[in-house]
């Protein structure tokens, strides 16, 4: 019998092996002590004993001359495999055989076996492995399906090997011997051979059935499709496997009778333990599973097989409390009964609201009690009762816990209404949204269904004050607890209330304002309009007061206390009865409107005060000619709006004339009236008709009203050349994308007042290039300056020219503009220049005799007026000036600078400005080529740049001059020549070269531009005043440039202190670090020559 501990064969060499093959033995004595020899596998002449006594010795000597001999091959045949138990999970003793063949013998020699069981045998339960045909002991160890042997053994010929191996349990899934063949390698020093061993008897099922099954299903209404639970436990030996050398283990479930069972489901909807079925078969109601891939359930283990509601499995058309599935598996082939279990005994339905009073969804006002949902319960099968003893609720709408108060469930009465007399059952606290919470009964109202007759519920919520506008609450049923099966429960929510704690707001239309009077004698309508936001309007409360006795009208007449009226809808009416004795205009009344909305809010009242009897027709007042073709009406009050015809056939006129169109002004006083052609001083009478037209009271006119008119003329409209203020009246340059006035129209009317419907402008260019220079054109009306600006009007849509060659036409047909006689109207014509113009491109406009149309009118002929500069008004100049070439900036003072540039040059439309920009910014747009910024900080570094802008707007690239520091602080000082009063004046100037001043001397300026000049100059020390005489101090170099008639520059410089001496003439230098900062201020302008000045310094100390 081989022992579990692994005997030590150590393939070690000693050093003197030329093959390096070697090994170290230990052998086992009945005593327990260990002979340590070490020997060659090739030579027998040396060996040591590390550790020897008595007999052992000799042994181990006996035992190096037998293990020196040829090794030999392996050779088998006939082998087989038998096992004690060929039930399937069984544990068994297994027995392998192999017939040794030759010869030969394998002698004294390390060997090992490697033997693989087929997929799902189970090798971790064996206990031992015996070899009886090998007198050695030996060890064995397991891993995954492999069984690994070693052994120190003499193997000799023509003997059988037998290995024996106990403890190891049979696959799972039934097989014959063929398919359960056992492979194994014994290797040995000579060779690896490997064995086949099948197993001589198939495997086969154990004759046992699975036990407690249970079957449930989520849906037990009859017809209906359902998720079904089924469960039980695993034999003893009842293993299952997902894999195995004959398939993976089945599982096999028979559904009742009349249960609908889909033919090719998927297997992804039935899981076995949680886990997807690898494989699923129908035939008629049995289900055939196949385990998981890789998962194993071990004997004796529970097993739930879940078949999804998309698995298609539909509950029996009728209803039994006695139903059962079978179930069976490939390793327990009989078959088991679960407990049975029922369909439609009992049957809870879930219904909507049916109170007469209470939509399906609504609104609520804050601080109501609300029926959110009803559901009825009844048993539809079967005879037992059946006790509910609470409910499961879902919130599912927005408002949260603390605006829902409380939670309800009552007992209808059996009116099919919520209502004072139904049963409360119980009421729970405040649940939040998206929560459940359960009402559980009142003990003593516990409900027994043990009728078949619908027991109906309604769940009501109470909303807090605190509930906001616009939430919304409704309750879903989700789970009952009974004693009986439930079936037909539906998850949709009830009805839906939306929180609206916004009042309504009503308006009246009739009357529609204070003052305005209503008709009087017989029926009136009084009207008007509200709205809700939220849950809609129910109706609006009316009251009429009597305002000279107080009184109110409580429907049939006058009463001393006030009475509330309703109108319904949203566009409500009352027919408010007067008595006929009224007269018009007395007694004023008041009307009250207040709304209600559907969630009981009430929005604020609204009052029409001063209300009056109207029983008068409305009357001619005057009519007045226009023109040649208009006449407007004015009538005593505002008549009620009507169709054009309408209005139009209440008119007729005299002596040929009739009325073609007529429309009503906004105010509703003024009709104005379209004739065919009036004649021309000839009085004419417009009558209007009676019973046709009505005031706002629906008073008509009970007698023709008559009014005589002198006719109009046909008014006149010049058109001219405008003035062009806006613009200069030569030629100008645009640049790509500019907005740019091509030219200005002047309209005069005379003879009455004209409307312009059209005008037409026609584009001129150098060449047919249109549409490439000119992107849009808009007309506008000037708004009476006569200069284009952000004033004026658009009455001519932006457009575009519909062709390329200079002359073609653009119509704007609906300017719909008035001219009036004494006040001439001006129209900009206006380009929007193209994003790519040609440079160098000329556009101008040009309108020809009768591109203007006037409405009823005539224009006299007028010569073609064409823009400025022959039709070239505009220049397109895309081209930016150059650059500046020089920039220099320097510190004139602590906070200012100035900043200088030599000037660019432009070949179109010149340079017009200098942009001037610090750190990135523009500061200042400055034509001439100087600039002083102001306003800077001391000790803050400054860099500033110019870009040079043309005539057209196009601006060059920023030239940039070198960072400017400003100095911290300032002295000034004024420094003159000797003697009192004199001026210290400068001394001969020559470029690039160095001087020094002179007292008396006139400066001769050599030039004017960016010439630099180099200065010695020797100033007093003025922080010295010893001596009979001011010594100077010498300033070392000093560079500055004259530009124009300003000089200035700056330089740092810094001298050794020295003492001060009282000697004539000598020179002394400053005591400290100065910087000297200067300007020249001198009557030249551009012109060299001789000029004398005054040099005042400024110093700057550090």
């Amino acid at each position: 019998m081989l022992s579990r501990d692994m005997i030590s064969a150590d393939n070690k060499c000693d050093g003197m092996c030329p093959r390096l093959f070697c090994y170290t033995q230990t052998l086992t004595r009945e005593a327990g002590q260990a002979l340590r020899v070490g020997f060659n596998a090739h030579s027998s002449r040396r060996f040591e004993v590390r550790k020897a006594t008595g007999v052992a010795v000799f042994a181990a000597l006996m035992l190096l001359g037998a293990l020196i001999g040829a090794a030999s091959a392996l050779t088998v045949a006939s082998p087989s495999a038998a096992s004690t138990n060929y039930s399937v999970n069984a544990i068994a003793d297994y027995t392998l055989s192999t017939m040794r063949m030759g010869n030969e013998q394998i002698s004294n020699t390390t060997t090992s076996t490697v033997i693989t069981f087929p997929s799902n045998f189970d090798l971790r339960g064996i206990t031992g492995v015996s070899i009886p045909s090998v007198s050695n002991s030996g060890s064995f160890s397991v891993s995954g399906q492999t069984l690994s042997i070693r052994w120190v053994s003499t193997i000799k010929k023509n003997r059988t090997l037998r290995i024996t191996i106990k403890g190891l349990r049979n696959a799972s899934q039934p097989g014959t011997g063929a398919a359960y063949s056992i492979v194994g390698t014994i290797t040995t020093s000579a060779s690896a051979t490997k064995i086949t061993w099948p197993l001589d008897a198939p495997l086969t099922a154990n004759a046992t059935a699975v036990t407690s099954i249970v079957s449930v299903v989520d849906t037990s209404a009859v017809s209906t499709a359902s998720t079904y639970t089924v469960g039980f436990n695993l034999g003893p030996q009842g293993r299952l496997a997902g894999t195995t050398a004959a398939g993976g283990n089945k599982i096999v479930i028979t559904f009742p009778v009349d249960t609908t069972v889909p033919a090719t489901p998927l297997a992804s909807n039935a899981t076995i333990n949680g886990v997807s079925a690898s494989a699923v078969s129908v035939s008629g109601r049995v289900v055939t599973l196949t385990m998981p891939a890789g998962s194993t359930i071990a004997g004796g283990q529970a097993v739930t097989v879940v078949f999804k509601k998309a698995f298609g499995l539909v509950n029996p058309t009728v209803a039994s409390d006695t139903y059962q599935v079978s179930v069976s598996t490939s390793a327990e082939t009989n078959t088991g009964l679960s407990a049975p279990y029922t369909i439609g005994v009992v049957e809870l339905t879930k219904v909507g609201l049916s109170s007469s009073n209470q939509p399906t969804t609504g609104f609520v006002a804050p601080g109501q009690k609300e029926v959110v949902d009803g559901f009825s319960l009844q048993r539809t099968q079967g005879s037992n009762p059946a006790t509910v003893s609470a409910v499961t609720l879902s919130n599912v709408g927005t408002a949260p816990s603390a605006t829902i108060a409380g939670v309800s469930v009552y007992l209808d009465d059996g009116d099919g209404e919520y209502g004072a007399s139904d049963t409360l059952l119980n009421t729970t606290a405040a649940y939040f949204s998206g929560s459940t919470v359960l009402v559980t009964f009142d003990p003593a109202l516990q409900q027994v269904i043990s009728d078949s007759l619908p027991h109906q519920y309604w769940v009501v919520y109470a909303f807090d004050l605190s509930v906001l506008d616009g939430q919304t609450a409704s309750s879903e049923v989700t789970t009952y607890s009974t004693t009986a099966p439930l079936s037909g429960i539906s998850a949709s929510a009830g009805a839906k209330f939306t929180v609206d704690g916004t009042p309504p707001t009503v308006t009246w239309t009739d009357p529609f304002t204070d003052s305005q009077s209503i008709l009087d004698p017989g029926s009136t309508l009084l009207g008007g309009t509200a709205s809700d936001s939220g849950a809609g309007i129910a109706w609006t409360e009316l009251q009429i007061r009597r305002e000279d006795d107080g009184q109110w009208w409580d429907g049939t007449g006058w009463a001393s206390s006030a009475t509330t009226l309703t109108a319904w809808g949203m566009n409500w009416t009352y027919d408010w009865t007067l008595l006929p004795a009224l007269q018009n205009g007395t007694p004023p009344y008041s009307l009250f409107a207040t709304p209600v909305d559907r969630a009981d809010n009430r929005g604020a009242t609204v009052v029409l005060t001063n209300i009056r009897v109207d029983n008068m027709p409305p009357t001619v007042v005057s009519a007045v000619a226009i023109d040649a073709t208009h006449v407007d009406v004015t009538f005593s009050e505002s008549l009620e709006p009507t169709d054009s015809v309408t209005l139009r056939s209440s008119f007729t006129f005299d002596k040929g004339l009739s009325p073609t169109a007529a429309t009503l002004d906004a105010g509703g006083k003024i009709v104005h009236l379209t004739t065919n052609a009036q004649s021309v001083g000839v009085n004419y009478t417009v009558t209007a008709e009676l019973d046709v037209l009505t005031d706002l009271a629906g008073n008509g006119i009970d007698v023709p009203n008559k009014a005589i008119f002198l006719s109009g003329a046909i008014p006149s409209v010049a058109v001219a050349q405008g003035s062009d203020i806006g613009r200069p009246s030569a030629e100008y340059y645009a640049t790509h994308d500019a907005t740019a006035v091509a030219d200005e129209i002047l309209l005069s009317a005379s003879g009455g007042s004209a409307k312009v419907s059209t005008i037409t402008v026609r584009g001129l260019d150098t060449a047919a290039t249109l549409r490439t220079d000119i992107a849009s054109v808009t007309l506008f009306r000037d708004n009476g300056d006569h200069l284009f600006g952000p004033g004026d009007a658009i009455v001519g849509a932006s457009g575009v020219f519909s062709a390329d060659i200079s002359g073609t036409a653009l119509t704007f047909a609906s300017v719909n503009s008035t001219v009036t006689p004494g006040s001439p109207a001006a129209f900009w014509i206006v380009y929007k220049i193209g994003p790519t113009p040609v440079n160098g491109h000329e556009l101008g406009s040009r309108v020809l005799n009768g591109d203007v149309q006037i409405i009823s009118a005539t224009v006299p002929a007028f010569v073609t007026i064409t823009s400025a500069n022959s039709g070239k008004t505009i220049a397109i100049d895309t081209v930016a000036p150059s650059v500046p070439a020089t920039v220099r900036a320097n510190a004139v003072a602590t906070t200012s600078a100035e900043i200088t540039w030599t000037v660019s040059s432009d070949a179109q439309s010149s340079v017009s400005r200098y942009n001037v920009y610090r750190d990135g910014t523009l500061i200042a747009a400055s034509v001439p080529a100087t600039y002083t910024a102001t306003g800077l900080t001391p000790g803050q570094t400054y860099t500033f740049s110019v870009s040079a802008v043309d005539g057209a707007g196009n601006e060059s690239a920023q030239r940039s001059a070198t960072a400017v520091t400003m100095p911290s602080n300032s002295i000034w000082v004024t420094i003159t020549a000797p003697g009192a009063g004199q001026t210290l004046d400068l001394g001969t100037i020559v470029p690039n070269a160095v001087s020094t001043f002179a007292s008396g001397t006139t400066v001769a300026v050599g030039g004017v531009g960016s010439n630099q000049y180099n200065l010695s100059v020797n100033a007093y020390d003025f922080n010295n005043t010893a001596g009979p005489a001011l010594p100077k101090m010498v300033v070392s170099v000093m560079k500055y440039a004259t530009r124009g008639w300003v000089t200035s520059g700056a330089t740092a410089f810094s001298t050794a202190p020295a003492l001060v001496s009282t000697s004539a003439g000598t020179k002394y230098t400053w005591q400290q670090t100065y910087i000297f900062d200067y300007s020249i201020n001198a009557p030249y302008t551009v012109d060299p020559g001789d000029y004398s000045t005054t040099v005042t310094f400024t110093v700057v100390q550090n």
